[in-house]
């Protein structure tokens, strides 16, 4: 019950780490091909990072299985919850290193160039010298895209012209689109609640057992 693409200790990223200094509040859907409007995996889900060692992956009710789920990080610490049933699991990290990262595109096998394109620090790969740049006229405006190609792979972060923030990502393969996502909404969040990183008070958590 943990999300793939965030990963404790992510060893050698292209970029900077991403450790933003102010809580982001990033809303995302996942509009990739063969995904339909009402399937689970195409529901808006909600990431907050702040540092390089906090995260909190908010997803929405699914019915079919039963669950809604929550992640929470606070390195060392992360907790996997679900909210229904008000229950979750709690594991310390045991790595040297305790920064997390939390990709955009996180499918197996991708190259570090694309894996290292994080939520949170979008303005990192954006200003990194091997991205490249297109502005392009369309009839809804100008649209400024900035991509890394490695291989067959091109990864894009699409924004409207004079927006600091981006509004889709896109990950291609030998020019056809596997990975589309939009940008619901982005925020920088000046107050973090109390506890906002750690479970709710009223879910109950099992401790990783010892030696574990």
């Amino acid at each position: 019950m943990k999300p793939t693409w965030i990963v404790l200790a992510l060893a050698g990223p292209v970029f900077a780490d991403c450790a933003p200094d102010k809580m982001v509040r990033v809303e995302t859907r996942n509009m990739s091909p063969g995904l339909q409007a009402g399937d689970f995996a195409a529901l808006p889900k909600v990431l907050y990072r702040l540092g390089n060692g906090r995260l909190r992956l908010e997803e929405q009710p699914d019915p079919r299985m039963g669950v809604q789920l929550l992640f929470l990080i606070d390195a060392p610490d992360s907790w996997s919850i679900d909210l229904e049933k008000k229950v979750g699991e709690h594991v310390v990290d045991t790595a040297e290193s305790k920064t997390v990262h939390a990709p955009v595109f996180s499918d197996e096998g991708l190259p570090k160039e694309v894996s290292a394109i994080e939520f949170g620090c979008e303005d990192v790969f954006v200003k990194d010298q091997a991205t490249i740049h297109a502005r392009l006229e369309t009839s809804n405006g100008v649209a400024l895209k900035h991509s890394v190609i490695s291989g067959p792979w091109k990864a894009t972060l699409a924004y409207r012209e004079g927006a600091v923030r981006p509004n889709s990502a896109v990950l291609s393969k030998d020019g056809r689109v596997v990975v589309s996502i939009k940008y619901v909404s982005y925020q920088t969040v000046n107050e973090v609640p109390d506890g906002f990183f750690a479970p709710p008070a009223d879910v109950q958590i099992t401790e990783p057992k010892p030696g574990s």
